[in-house]
């Protein structure tokens, strides 16, 4: 990435279904990448998404976390093409 796209950060957004360990991974990676400034998994699995706090989230050397939201969607293969707030 170039210094420009560094200093802006990016979203990551995570469609996620029924592989609860594989979404972990994925978030605990991308909020490690120092571009990352937000992360947004879209939940359909129903009820609430997952408790977050014995995740490893953020980077460690400079404890900077991104901003990581749960959208709860209906159980929907559609609702990946659901526009978020």
């Amino acid at each position: 990435p170039t210094r420009h796209m560094v200093n802006e950060g990016v979203t990551v957004v995570l469609n996620t279904f029924k592989r609860p360990d594989m979404m972990r991974r994925a978030v605990e990676h991308y909020t490690q990448c120092e571009v990352v400034d937000a992360m947004r998994v879209v939940w359909t699995e129903g009820g609430a998404p997952p408790n977050t706090h014995d995740w490893n989230i953020g980077l460690l050397e400079t404890k900077r976390a991104p901003r990581l939201r749960f959208d709860t969607q209906p159980d929907s293969l559609n609702s990946r093409f659901r526009p978020l707030e």
